[in-house]
């Protein structure tokens, strides 16, 4: 059945005035302005902190297919929507040097990345530029961003990246498939501690698909597919998310249909604040807790700071020097591991039997198992637990611990990693803030807490889990395997 969508009963006359500008070079993308421009409202009030909403592609979405001022005008007026200013970016192009050169256009660069340096130019150069004229709200429930196909993997990124920044998402036909590590997000999206975000998918059920071709025709993988992988991940890991499909192939024919629907549901029960939350399903007959994030962390007990040191629980008499582990015992000190196969050793952590230890490195997404010999001695090293790593960036590990169950927890620049006993890495745990992990251990009553170093300060956050006294040898259960 072919399906035809009709663009909805819009007021023809528009409330809100667009005004068009230009953004100079910043530092973030050197060389390379961008176009812009801001709707606001006619009931804008400077006396007042307004919302705001960023739209990528912003030349597509002020045009005669998604119209979205107009939308924005009906909207306003029927209260569906606060009154907000709408932000609307086209990618940057690097202006070539001569007319016999080609310009360089950083569409793909911009959107399709998935680290945080865009969000840094929303937030640095645009966003702080139209600051400079209207009255921005601060708060993240207050901001929303939207993007069409690799648009869409660039307003995703920029509020998975800085939920502090963003917390409402709208997805058109995106591109979450293999061209620069989009695809990579179910997955992550599965693991990660929840973020507070919402996040409104749609996606055509033919786009990139052909009847001779149902899996796809593109080499960077299904567009529908995808989309329904991240729907899925989302939901399992109970986030506010929803997922429409259309009929429409590569195109914005059915997404420009519902858009009006679609903001009514980003911005629903405004302005209560977007909160992570558990999944409904957890702790439900079949649900398999394994090495998932709800089953370490409580959701209630966020990280709080707190004074003082590092709980100093260690891995016995066994330290590192240089790239060697060596082993101090009677007073004596002798060599274990000279480093060999380790680009980095940075920390220690001993099984709860005592029986194998765990080396974490600093340059590689390999943390090592050593078995413990009779004399001290190490053998049968493997690169054991592999560490997901954060986009552009080399480093491993900085600090390992180890819970009375066996399993590893490694400071990343994504997060606290857990791995499995059996060497399987799951789950990843928010930091605190926005820096630099350098520490962690248990400590506190019971050992029920899991204490951190960011940016030389100490944190802290009551656990499911039990770490072990430096003293305490025993044996951890049979791994799952």
């Amino acid at each position: 059945m072919k399906f035809v969508y009709l663009l909805c009963a819009a007021s023809l006359l528009q409330a809100g005035a667009v005004t068009r500008h230009k953004l100079a070079p910043g530092k973030i993308y050197a060389g390379v302005p961008h176009d812009y421009a801001v709707y606001v409202p006619d009931k804008y009030d400077a006396a007042k902190p307004t919302p705001f909403m960023v739209f990528l592609d912003g030349s597509g979405a002020l045009g005669n297919s998604q119209r979205v001022p107009t939308h924005f005008d009906e909207l306003i007026a029927k209260s569906d929507l606060p009154p907000l200013i709408g932000i609307f970016v086209d990618p940057g192009v690097l202006p070539a040097l001569s007319g016999d050169a080609q310009s360089r256009f950083h569409r793909i660069l911009e959107y399709d990345s998935i680290d945080g340096r865009f969000a840094r130019f929303l937030e640095e150069e645009l966003i702080a530029e139209v600051a400079k004229k209207y009255t921005l709200s601060k708060d993240p429930n207050d901001h929303a961003i939207s993007g069409v196909s690799t648009g869409a993997v660039g307003a995703f990124v920029a509020a998975w990246e800085r939920p502090d920044l963003f917390r409402r998402v709208l997805s058109f036909i995106g591109t979450f498939v293999a061209m620069r590590g989009a695809d990579s997000f179910p997955a992550m999206i599965r693991r990660t501690e929840p973020k507070p975000i919402r996040v409104f998918l749609e996606a055509g059920k033919n786009d990139h698909i052909l009847p001779n071709h149902p899996f796809g025709t593109f080499y960077a993988g299904n567009w529908p597919i995808n989309n329904q992988l991240m729907f899925e991940a989302m939901q399992f890991a109970g986030y506010d998310v929803k997922l429409e499909y259309g009929d429409n192939a590569h195109n914005m024919t059915h997404g420009s249909a519902i858009l009006p629907d679609a903001l009514r549901w980003l911005w629903r029960d405004y302005p209560q604040p977007i909160k992570a939350r558990q999944p409904q399903a957890m702790g439900d007959k079949g649900w398999d807790p394994r090495a998932q994030v709800y089953s370490v962390i409580l959701p209630d007990k966020p990280w709080e700071p707190v004074a003082g040191t590092v709980p100093g629980i260690g891995a016995g008499n066994y330290h590192i020097e240089k790239k060697s582990i060596v082993l101090k015992d009677g007073g004596k000190k002798r060599v274990v591991y000279d480093g060999h196969g380790m680009t980095s050793p940075s920390a220690l952590a001993l099984s709860p039997d005592h029986s194998l230890l765990i080396v974490a490195d600093a340059q590689s997404r390999f943390n090592w198992s050593f078995q413990i010999l009779a004399d001290g001695s190490l053998a049968n090293g493997e690169p054991f637990y592999r560490i997901d790593l954060a986009e552009a960036d080399t480093r491993g590990s900085s600090g390992v611990t180890v819970d009375s169950i066996g399993q590893a927890y490694f400071v990343t620049a994504l997060g606290i990693q857990l791995c499995e006993q059996n060497g399987r890495c799951g789950a990843i745990i928010a930091k605190p803030g926005r820096g630099t992990l350098s520490a962690i251990a248990f400590g506190g009553p019971d050992l029920g807490w899991l204490y951190a170093v960011e940016d030389n300060k100490l944190y802290r956050r009551q656990v499911k889990v039990r770490g072990l006294e430096a003293s305490t040898r025993i044996k951890p259960p049979r791994p799952p395997l």
